[in-house]
C-alpha cells in the first residue's frame, strides 16, 4: 500500500509528512487536521538537531507510567522571520461544543524554498469545561525524522491575565509510533509527546512549533491543502502559502472560499486565506467514504493528471529484460500452462502466495517501489512492491500490463481533487490482452478460477502509469466483482402442522462472494462448524425451535470461482396456532432478501447515505403443502419495486401442492441523496412489505397468502397476493352496495313501522314491556290497547289495502338478511386481512372509499331501477293496482283515491269503511274511580274493540 500516514492525501494532506497534533484530531472525529504537506528536499536526509535526539539518556519516569523514561525538554527556537505573526484573541467567544474546548485561533503558514519546505503551526486553545482537559492535556507531533526536522517556537499558558512559565509544567517523551503497524506499514514516523501539569479549566494554551523538510521521492515538486471547516466553530483560522518566483501552483477552493494573494518583496508570492468565527457542520453518519461536506482548499504544482503520470513512469518501468531471476518464474509459467489466460492468471496468484504484503515506507520508500527482483527474492512488499513486480511477469509473457494508482476512499470521485501525487492510496495492475482489460489487484488473498472469473479491482478510476497518460481512467465493474449469490430455499411442509416441517438452505456465491466467503471462513472442517454455528444463530432470529437436521455441506469449484453451501434444518413449530390449539398460518421467512430491505435508522438527512455495492440476490422458495390439503388451483402473482438505488421482483406460482416464490435483488449505485430518501424508505418499505410468504390454513386448501417482514421482532403479514387482494376489495365494494340497498328500504320500513303502532293486531299477545316506536319514543302502553281511534284519513282495510303487515315482515327479515351478509363479509376481511393490514391507516381509508362507491353505486342505480319497475310493473298490474301496491309495501303513505263506484261497493261485499272519528267527549281514556291507572272506560273499549282490524273480513 501507498504510504498515507494520518488521512488520505486526497483529503488534503500530503503522503509524506505526519504531523498530527492530538488535540486538534480530537476537536473533529471526522476531520484531520489543518495542515498539509508533500514536497520536494534534497536527496540527503535532514539532519535532526542534538538536542530532539535526547530520548535515550536518563531521565526520571513519568508519575503513573512506570518504566516509562522522559526526555529533556527540547531548547525553544526563535519564530523564523518569514512567519507573519498572529495574536490570539483571549476575549473571543464561541458556541458550545461536546469536546469542552473553544478553539481561538489556527494559523498554518507554508514556505516552500528552491530546494526546501517549512510548515508552520500556531494554535491557541482555551479549556471551557472539565472535559476539554482531556482532549488539551497532551500535545503530540509527529514527523519524519529520516527527511525533515522539528523545531519548538512557544508554549504558553494564559490564565487569569497572566502567562505562566511551559517549562515547570510540561514534561516531554520522544515515541517511536508507528500509526499503521497492525496493517503491515512501518513509515519510521517519531513523535514527540508533551504532557502538561496543572491545567485547569479557563486556561488557555498556546503553542508553536515548525516542521522543515520535505519527502525526496516527488522530485521537487510542491503540493498540499488545508480544511476550512470543522465540527467546531474557529475563532481565527489562516492559510498562508508563500512560493518561489516562477512557481505559482493550481489552487482550488470550496465555493465562497476567497485567497488573497500578492507579490512580496524579492518576487516572492504570497496567497492567504482567512476565516473567522467559521460555522461548525456535523456530518451524518453513514456517508460515503468519498462525501466530504467541509469547506476546504488544496495547491498543487502538478497542473494535471497527466503531469503526475510522468512524475511516476520512471520508479514504475520494470527493466526491459528479466532477470536471471525472474526468467525462471517466466519459464516455469511457460511450461506449466498451455494458454495465454492461464498464464496471466497463474502470474497473479504467484505474486498473491508467494509475496506477502509487508510495507516498509521510509523516505522515498512511501511512494517508489522496489525493484522486481529484490520483492521476489525477499518474498514481502506492498502494493506498489508487488503491482511492479506482476506487471514485470506479465510483460515477460508477451502481455501489455501497467502499474495503475487510485484511491480506495475517493473510488469514482477521485477526478474532483486536485491533481497531485498524494491523491493516491493504493496501487494494482492493468493488463490487456485480446482487446479486454483486466484490473487486477496483487494485494489479494490468492484467487481462483480462470482469467475472466477472477475478481478484478473495483475502484471507479485509476491512473494508469505511463509517459502516454492525460487523464483518469474509468474502472469497468465486471461480473465477477459483483458480490452475487443464488439462493434455493425448501420447506417440506407435506406432514402437515402436527410434524416438524424440514427446512434446507442451498446457497451458491460467485466471484466476490466465492472470494469473501474464503477469506472469512478459510478452510478445514473447524471452518463448518465455524459457519454452521454462526447461521444457525443467523436464522433462529426468524424461526422458533429451529435445530440442526444434517452437517453442513460445502463444495468449492475453483475453476468456475464458486462455493456452493447446503444447510439442513428442522423447525418444530413452523405453524401458529390459536387459542383452541388449531393451525392458523406458518410464515416463510426470507432473511437474507429482507436484510437488503432494511430501513435506515436515519430518514431525513442532510448528506447521502452509504448503500453497500454491488449486490445480486437471487432467491427460490420451494414450499411443499400438505398432501391433505384439496381444492388446490393453479394460482400466480408478481410484484415489481423500481429505485434509483435498487430494484426488487417478486413472484409467485402454486401448482400440484407445491408454492414456489421467485424473488430478485441487485443494488444500482453505493449512495442515497439525501433529498430522494424519502422515495427511497418507501420503496424498501414496498419491497419489503412483500419479501417471504404467508400461508394460511384455511378448511384444508390454501387461504388467502400474504407477504411477511421477518424480522426477529416481527413476522406478522403485510399484505395479500394478488387474488387475496381483488376478493377483499369485491367483499368491501359489495358491504357498500348492500348499505345501500338498506337505506332506499329504510323510508318504506318506517311507514309501515308507524303503521302497525297506529294499527296493532289484536291476535298478538298482550304485553306491558317498554318498546321503541318509529318515531324513536319509548312506550309501555299494551299494543293492543289504544285509547284513541285512528286518524280519520288513516284507513287501513278496504279492497287493495290486504297484505301490508307481510310487506311489512318481509321487509324486516329482508333487512336482517343483508346485516348477517355483511357480517359475514366483514368476518372474511378479517380472516383474509392480515393483522398488520387492519392496522394500516391507509388500508382503512381505502376500505371505506371501497364501501362508499359500493353505496354510490346503488344510489347511481336507484332512479333507473325505479323507473324501469314502475314501467315493468304498471304494463303488468295496470296504474291503480300498482299505485295500491306501492300503498302495501310502504313505499307510499296515502291510499290512491279510489273510482265513485268502488266507494259503495266492492266484489267481495264489503265497503270502504267510513272514517271513525276519535272518541266522544268523556270517552277519553285516563284514570276512572276504582279502575287502574291508564285504563280505559268500558265504551272506550268497546269502540277500540269494533275499530279492530281483526274484525274486518280479508284483512291480516
Amino acid at each position: 500500500m501507498l504510504s498515507l500516514p494520518g488521512r488520505p492525501l486526497a483529503r488534503w494532506l500530503a503522503p509524506s509528512l505526519a504531523v498530527v497534533v492530538a488535540s486538534l484530531a480530537a476537536m473533529v472525529a471526522p476531520v484531520a487536521m489543518a495542515a498539509t504537506a508533500a514536497t520536494t528536499a534534497p536527496a540527503a536526509r535532514v539532519a535532526q538537531p542534538q538536542d530532539l535526539r535526547a530520548a535515550d539518556t536518563p531521565a526520571t519516569p513519568l508519575k503513573g507510567d512506570a518504566g516509562a523514561r522522559s526526555a529533556p525538554l527540547p531548547p525553544l527556537t526563535p519564530t523564523p522571520a518569514w512567519v507573519e505573526s498572529v495574536t490570539p484573541d483571549l476575549t473571543r467567544t464561541l458556541p458550545a461544543n461536546e469536546r469542552g474546548v473553544d478553539y481561538l485561533l489556527i494559523d498554518t503558514q507554508t514556505r516552500v524554498t528552491a530546494n526546501d519546505r517549512h510548515n508552520y503551526r500556531h494554535r491557541a486553545d482555551r479549556i471551557r469545561t472539565e472535559r476539554g482537559l482531556d482532549s488539551t492535556g497532551q500535545i503530540e507531533v509527529s514527523f519524519n525524522p529520516g527527511y525533515q526536522t522539528l523545531h519548538l517556537h512557544q508554549l504558553r499558558i494564559h490564565r487569569n491575565g497572566k502567562v505562566l512559565p511551559w517549562q515547570q509544567r510540561a514534561r516531554a517523551r520522544w515515541l517511536d509510533r508507528e500509526t499503521q503497524l497492525e496493517q503491515g506499514i512501518y513509515d519510521g514516523t517519531r513523535t514527540l509527546s508533551l504532557t502538561l501539569d496543572d491545567l485547569r479549566v479557563g486556561d488557555v494554551l498556546e503553542y508553536a512549533y515548525t516542521v522543515s523538510g520535505s519527502n525526496p521521492v516527488f522530485g521537487g515538486r510542491q503540493f498540499g491543502g488545508a480544511d476550512l471547516q470543522y465540527a467546531a466553530s474557529v475563532g481565527n483560522q489562516r492559510i498562508r502559502l508563500l512560493m518561489p518566483a516562477g512557481r505559482e501552483p493550481a489552487v482550488t477552493a470550496s465555493t465562497g472560499v476567497v485567497a488573497q494573494r500578492r507579490t512580496l518583496a524579492g518576487g516572492e508570492l504570497e496567497w492567504l486565506w482567512e476565516v473567522r468565527d467559521s460555522q461548525a457542520l456535523r456530518m451524518d453518519s453513514a456517508t460515503p467514504s468519498w462525501f466530504y461536506p467541509y469547506a476546504r482548499l488544496a495547491w498543487s504544482e502538478f497542473q494535471d493528471w497527466g503531469a503526475v503520470a510522468r512524475w511516476a513512469a520512471p520508479m514504475y518501468q520494470p527493466d526491459a529484460k528479466p532477470t536471471a531471476a525472474l526468467q525462471k518464474e517466466l519459464d516455469a509459467l511457460t511450461a506449466g500452462f498451455s494458454t495465454q489466460e492461464e498464464r496471466i492468471a497463474a502470474a497473479l496468484r504467484l505474486v498473491q502466495e508467494r509475496v506477502r504484503y509487508l510495507s516498509v515506507s521510509i523516505g522515498a520508500g512511501s511512494h517508489a517501489p522496489r525493484r522486481p527482483e529484490q520483492v521476489l527474492a525477499q518474498r514481502f512488499g506492498d502494493c506498489k512492491d508487488k503491482s511492479l513486480l506482476t506487471v514485470a511477469l506479465l510483460r515477460g509473457l508477451g502481455v501489455e500490463a501497467w502499474v495503475a494508482l487510485v484511491n480506495t476512499e475517493l473510488r469514482d470521485h477521485l477526478g474532483d481533487e486536485q491533481p497531485s501525487a498524494g491523491a493516491f492510496d493504493h496501487a494494482i495492475v492493468l493488463a490487456r490482452w485480446q482487446g479486454h482489460l483486466y484490473w487486477l489487484d496483487p494485494t489479494r488473498a490468492p484467487q481462483r478460477g480462470t482469467l475472466d472469473q477472477l475478481v478484478q479491482a473495483n475502484f471507479g478510476r485509476a491512473l494508469v502509469i505511463d509517459a502516454a497518460t492525460t487523464s483518469l481512467t474509468p474502472i469497468a465493474t465486471a461480473p465477477a466483482s459483483v458480490n452475487r449469490r443464488e439462493m434455493d430455499i425448501d420447506f417440506d411442509l407435506s406432514q402437515g402442522p402436527a410434524q416438524p416441517a424440514a427446512y434446507q438452505v442451498t446457497t451458491r456465491y460467485f466471484g466476490a462472494a466465492a472470494e469473501r466467503m474464503r477469506n472469512d471462513y478459510g478452510s478445514g472442517e473447524e471452518r463448518l462448524t465455524r459457519l454452521q454455528k454462526l447461521y444457525l444463530g443467523y436464522y433462529a432470529r426468524s424461526f422458533d425451535n429451529i435445530r440442526v437436521a444434517a452437517p453442513l455441506e460445502w463444495q468449492d469449484d475453483d475453476r468456475a470461482n464458486r462455493i456452493t453451501v447446503t444447510e439442513h434444518y428442522t423447525i418444530d413449530k413452523l405453524w401458529n396456532l390459536n387459542r383452541k390449539g388449531e393451525p392458523v398460518d406458518a410464515i416463510l421467512s426470507t432473511p437474507d432478501m429482507d436484510a437488503y430491505l432494511q430501513r435506515p435508522d436515519l430518514s431525513e438527512r442532510q448528506h447521502p447515505l452509504q448503500r453497500n455495492h454491488p449486490e445480486w440476490l437471487d432467491m427460490t422458495v420451494r414450499a411443499r403443502l400438505p398432501q391433505s390439503w384439496r381444492g388446490l388451483q393453479k394460482d400466480s402473482g408478481e410484484r415489481k419495486v423500481e429505485d434509483e438505488q435498487f430494484s426488487f421482483r417478486r413472484s409467485y406460482a402454486l401448482e400440484d401442492h407445491t408454492l414456489t416464490v421467485t424473488q430478485h435483488f441487485a443494488s444500482h449505485r453505493d449512495y442515497v441523496d439525501p433529498e430522494k430518501m424519502a422515495s427511497y424508505v418507501q420503496h424498501l418499505k414496498d419491497a419489503d412489505e412483500w419479501s417471504g410468504y404467508r400461508l394460511r390454513w384455511s378448511q384444508g386448501r390454501v387461504g388467502t397468502t400474504a407477504d411477511t417482514n421477518s424480522s426477529a421482532d416481527s413476522s406478522t403479514a403485510v399484505s395479500g397476493n394478488g387474488n387475496g387482494r381483488t376478493g377483499i376489495a369485491f367483499a368491501l365494494l359489495t358491504s357498500g352496495m348492500l348499505l345501500g340497498m338498506l337505506r332506499l328500504l329504510r323510508p318504506p320500513a318506517l311507514v309501515l313501522k308507524l303503521r302497525t303502532e297506529r294499527h296493532p293486531d289484536p291476535r298478538a299477545k298482550r304485553h306491558s314491556a317498554p318498546v321503541r316506536l318509529a318515531s324513536g319514543r319509548v312506550s309501555a302502553i299494551p299494543l293492543t290497547i289504544h285509547a284513541a281511534a285512528p286518524p280519520a284519513d288513516d284507513i287501513v282495510v278496504g279492497p287493495g289495502r290486504d297484505g301490508w303487515r307481510g310487506w311489512f315482515a318481509g321487509l324486516v327479515g329482508f333487512a336482517f338478511t343483508m346485516h348477517a351478509l355483511i357480517g359475514y363479509l366483514f368476518w372474511y376481511l378479517a380472516k383474509t386481512a392480515d393483522d398488520k393490514a387492519l392496522l394500516s391507516i391507509s388500508n382503512w381509508v381505502y376500505g371505506l372509499g371501497a364501501m362508499a362507491l359500493g353505496a354510490l353505486i346503488v344510489r347511481w342505480l336507484e332512479p333507473h331501477g325505479r323507473a324501469w319497475l314502475q314501467d315493468w310493473l304498471g304494463a303488468r298490474l295496470g296504474g291503480r293496482a300498482y299505485e295500491e301496491l306501492l300503498w302495501r309495501s310502504g313505499f307510499r303513505d296515502t291510499f290512491p283515491d279510489a273510482p265513485v263506484a268502488d266507494e259503495t261497493s266492492s266484489p267481495a261485499g264489503v265497503g270502504v269503511r267510513p272514517s271513525v272519528r276519535p272518541a266522544e267527549a268523556g270517552e277519553t281514556s285516563g284514570a276512572t274511580p276504582g279502575g287502574a291507572p291508564g285504563s280505559a272506560p268500558a265504551s272506550a273499549q268497546a269502540s277500540v274493540g269494533l275499530h279492530s282490524p281483526a274484525l274486518i273480513p280479508g284483512q291480516d
